[in-house]
């Protein structure tokens, strides 16, 4: 399987009373997603935030066939990952 772990406190905002669900949803022109192996994130982390950008470790690749979505240590979503055919195909049996 290849899913995801995602902390959704962990995504910089610029509001503080913005909710967990808000946060999963939203999108903006200015937001955007990088996948870095474990041991380059030091690198990309400086050189981003050289530039006065604002970046930050949100989450993880898994093995798993969910993309888990957690706030504060709770899960908000958890979305299977798998193309339609297969997940149709466990839906018929």
């Amino acid at each position: 399987g290849l899913g995801a772990r995602v902390e959704l406190d962990k995504v910089p905002v610029r509001e503080a009373n913005i909710t967990p669900e808000e946060i999963f949803i939203c999108e903006t022109q200015a937001r955007m997603l990088l996948q870095v192996q474990p041991e380059d994130v030091d690198e990309v982390l400086e050189a981003i935030r050289s530039r006065n950008g604002i970046a930050a470790v949100i989450g993880e690749i898994t093995d798993q066939d969910y993309n888990v979505f957690s706030y504060q240590g709770q899960t908000v979503a958890s979305i299977v990952n798998k193309p339609s055919p297969e997940l149709l195909q466990e839906l018929m049996v």
